[in-house]
């Protein structure tokens, strides 16, 4: 269980939360669109147990949950433990990183659903 304490309060410590940094006010005290971008995989965790740390510690809550879906080759998870990942680092540098944005909103809108 600690794991998630540990590994969801990143978000704010990231921003400066610890010293009331300049980034945590413009992103989470200050900001009323506080959007946490999800995989679809661990959205039971963001929905339920980061709002419950949240509220326990006072702290805004996100106003908006985006879960997305998984990036697939023939209706497959893309995954490294599956050994059909793509080197990001090589797909940009041959192809450009707006090229590989597009592939991947191309990807994700494809896969609505799954």
């Amino acid at each position: 269980m600690y794991v998630w304490f540990d590994a969801l309060s990143n978000y704010i410590t990231a921003l400066g939360y610890a010293t009331q940094g300049a980034n945590y006010g413009d992103y989470r005290t200050e900001n009323p669109h506080r959007t946490d971008l999800v995989g679809k995989g661990i959205t039971r965790f963001h929905a339920v147990y980061w709002p419950a740390i949240l509220l326990s510690a006072s702290e805004p809550l996100p106003t908006r949950l985006l879960v997305h879906g998984y990036v697939t080759i023939a209706g497959e998870k893309i995954g490294k433990s599956l050994g059909n990942g793509m080197d990001p680092l090589a797909l940009t540098s041959r192809f450009g990183a707006d090229a590989v944005r597009v592939l991947l909103v191309g990807a994700h809108s494809n896969n609505r659903g799954r």
